[in-house]
């Protein structure tokens, strides 16, 4: 029997594969700003020479795309000014997650978790700000001493988190992104069938049960600071959650 993805039926017995609206869906309910999950990260800053050389970052860009090892919702023209520049070659946002399996905060977000500042990285905000991106978390995903991407995602200026909403984002992040780099799309020879399926499926309605917790919260959070809720984060306001 051969498993396909429908999108639209909302019942579908099938695991979601990985993709952009897979991660919007999980996402929803919670302000961010952007998203990007760099997949492979190591073959790219380490520049093997089949993937990556001087003069070819957009070459990269669309190998990334491709093979669906990037999944991000960044401004195409940041997205091609990032490669273009080889931005990659000193970005400390990508550079730090290679050498730890903790997650971490830059830009303004500064919590419990390790902190980054740093020459190259206000380098770095100095372009991406043209684009609103100065403020996030990254979560490496990894085992061990092997990295397999990184999970970021950024916030309006507008917007400060309660340290334990950093926690609980964090989290999930690391949980999405160890469903997407663990799943093994089905085939004819090899449906998604037993165990595999129901832990699959299991999988992303613990996903899906976390995200609602969280977004709960920001409800919660926004209602008690008058703020009207919704899923946008280009808020009219400060809204200061530290006080709750």
């Amino acid at each position: 029997m051969k498993y396909k993805h429908n999108p639209n039926k909302k019942n579908s017995e099938v695991p979601i594969y990985p993709s952009q609206e897979l991660i919007k869906s999980i996402l929803y309910g919670i302000p961010y700003q952007y998203f990007t999950l760099y997949l492979k990260i190591e073959k790219d800053i380490y520049y093997d020479p089949e993937h990556y050389e001087v003069d070819m970052g957009l070459q990269l860009l669309n190998c990334k795309l491709t093979d669906k090892e990037i999944f991000t919702n960044y401004p195409t023209e940041w997205q091609y000014e990032y490669f273009d520049r080889e931005i990659l070659d000193y970005d400390p946002v990508l550079l730090h997650g290679c050498h730890t399996l903790g997650p971490y905060t830059w830009g303004r977000y500064e919590a419990k978790l390790p902190h980054l500042n740093s020459t190259d990285l206000k380098k770095l905000l100095k372009q991406s700000s043209n684009y609103g991106i100065e403020n996030g978390i990254s979560v490496p995903i990894g085992m061990g001493i092997n990295i397999y991407g990184i999970f970021t995602l950024t916030f309006d200026n507008t917007l400060i988190l309660q340290e334990d909403m950093i926690y609980q984002i964090a989290y999930l992040l690391h949980n999405l992104g160890t469903y997407i780099i663990s799943y093994e799309p089905p085939t004819p020879l090899r449906p998604h069938q037993g165990r595999e399926r129901i832990m699959l499926l299991q999988s992303y309605k613990a996903l899906k049960q976390q995200s609602q917790y969280i977004s709960h919260r920001f409800q919660k959070m926004l209602m008690l600071n008058n703020v009207a809720y919704s899923n946008a984060i280009n808020f009219s306001e400060t809204i200061n959650m530290d006080s709750y």
